[in-house]
């Protein structure tokens, strides 16, 4: 067997070596997939949600997208942009509003028509309402397309 057939040989079996042994390894902490839940701690998991957002006293906004959508096509502010998917995504309820997005305070012709909160406002993104309680800026509702 010559010199060269020789080196490949050791070559093959090192890197098949490493592969299998990198294969074999854990995935860093926090790193890699998670196991699935059982269904009963996702359920649980959506009830202990419903008790935060009662705690921190998120609230509905009291009107539905449709009537929402009815009022902003009277008021002249439709036809507006959508933010980036991802970016989007990021408007959740019970999350603060993620610095970076811009945020529009709702006109004050809209804002009539809407139901008032105490301690809550409207914002404009994209073409979402947003529900914010004042104090912390956390959305307590997101109205989606309403201003598309």
């Amino acid at each position: 067997m010559s010199l060269i057939k020789l080196q490949r040989i050791v070559f093959v079996f090192l890197v098949s070596v490493i592969s299998v042994t990198l294969l074999a390894m854990e995935p860093p902490q926090g790193k890699g997939k998670k196991p699935d839940k059982p269904k009963n701690e996702q359920k649980e998991d959506r009830e202990d949600l419903k008790d935060v957002q009662e705690v921190v006293g998120l609230i509905s906004a009291l009107i539905s997208t449709d009537d929402a959508r009815r009022f902003a096509g009277e008021s002249n502010l439709t036809g507006r942009k959508p933010l980036p998917p991802g970016t989007r995504k990021n408007l959740a309820k019970g999350k603060p509003i993620p610095p970076g997005i811009a945020k529009e305070k709702v006109p004050s012709n809209y804002l009539k028509k809407l139901p008032s909160r105490d301690g809550f406002e409207g914002r404009m993104a994209g073409t979402d309402l947003l529900l914010v309680r004042s104090a912390d800026k956390v959305i307590s509702e997101v109205l989606k397309d309403v201003l598309k």
